[in-house]
């Protein structure tokens, strides 16, 4: 009883009552979604993009880690007709970015957690399933935000969707670009950069990651 309260008073120290009032204003919810928008955040929503919670979500951004030191904050950037899908309990940690470009779509499943100073840019769809774990100063971005060509002169699309399936775990400094499905069950070592899609249950890291092992399980 004690933790729950804890706990309680711990997120009624953080959450900015009038970002997270103005955004249950302009983005109405289902009454059993909770959205606590805390500490210094930086929130900017065009009036065409939304925030969907499915029932019993609940989004925490921008927690505080230490309690004794001044919070960074992060920033939400949704333009036109942009969405972040909410499905479950998240938690990202002081100084994150999330942006979603025009028509973009960030998904988020239940359990996971974007720890400080990682970034997500989104041009057409991440996807980041359950019990997802991403460790500090990771970087997703789903665009090259420019024309490459292959060996023949032709052109490569410069944006492809990223999935990053459920219980991964990323490490820190990670890079991970576009087109890339990370399966199930994988561990992205700190430092790495994941430039091709990963098979479940591997041990990958390295620049441009490589599988180390296989069949690995992790808690």
């Amino acid at each position: 009883m004690m933790n729950k309260l804890r706990k309680l008073w711990n997120l009624c120290r953080m959450v900015d009552v009038w970002q997270t009032w103005r955004l249950y204003k302009m983005q109405p919810h289902d009454r059993s979604a909770q959205l606590h928008i805390c500490n210094r955040s930086q929130i900017h929503v065009d009036k065409t993009a939304k925030i969907e919670m499915l029932p019993k979500a609940i989004l925490e951004f921008n927690m505080m880690e230490d309690p004794f030191k001044d919070v960074r904050p992060s920033r939400l950037i949704l333009h036109e007709n942009s969405r972040l899908v909410c499905k479950g309990h998240i938690q990202t940690f002081e100084a994150v970015k999330i942006e979603c470009l025009p028509n973009a779509v960030v998904e988020i499943g239940d359990k996971s957690y974007i720890n400080h100073d990682s970034e997500i840019r989104c041009r057409e769809r991440i996807t980041i399933g359950n019990n997802v774990s991403i460790a500090y100063n990771v970087l997703i971005q789903d665009s090259d935000y420019h024309t490459t060509y292959d060996d023949k002169g032709n052109p490569k699309p410069q944006t492809l969707p990223i999935m990053i399936e459920d219980n991964v775990w990323i490490g820190a400094n990670v890079i991970i670009l576009k087109g890339v499905i990370v399966g199930e069950g994988t561990i992205v070592a700190a430092g790495s950069v994941v430039t091709k899609s990963v098979p479940p249950y591997s041990l990958v890291g390295g620049n441009p990651a490589r599988i180390i092992k296989q069949n690995i399980k992790h808690s």
